[in-house]
């Protein structure tokens, strides 16, 4: 993994896996299908976050489009080094935003643990998300 430029990552038994965050970890660029399986899912729309986060992942349609994708950036070595560095500084900027998220919401709720001996918060995990999106 850590030698690949790519990684597939076929849906398992939900479309988002842990394989794509490996992928990402390793330096390599997740290739995920967004085909009629994908949408079928009960976890349709699972990439959403990621999508609307500017993942700069290989999305394809179909499997059957991989080939070509390949064949055309092993002609492009300068786009294949833009999309490997964009890929790495998008999971550190995103891993970093997510355990701010993670981080601010256990504060929240231990600081209400402490002033009322419950979790009493009526901050919703929505208004908590816009907070954080704001810093």
């Amino acid at each position: 993994l850590l030698k690949s430029k790519f990684t597939l990552c076929p849906q398992g038994h939900n479309p988002e896996a842990y394989r794509i965050y490996e992928a990402c970890e390793a330096g390599s660029i997740p290739i995920v299908v967004l085909d009629d399986a994908y949408a079928a899912h009960e976890c349709a729309n699972s990439f959403r976050p990621l999508i609307e986060s500017g993942a700069p992942f290989v999305f394809l349609n179909s499997w059957t489009d991989l080939l070509r994708f390949l064949r055309d950036i092993e002609n492009d070595q300068d786009r294949l080094h833009r999309m490997q560095a964009d890929s790495m500084a998008w999971y550190s900027n995103y891993m970093k935003k997510m355990a701010l998220r993670f981080e601010t919401i256990l504060d929240v709720r231990y600081q209400d643990r402490i002033e009322h001996g419950d979790f009493t918060t009526t901050a919703s995990f929505d208004a908590l998300t816009t907070y954080i999106d704001d810093m």
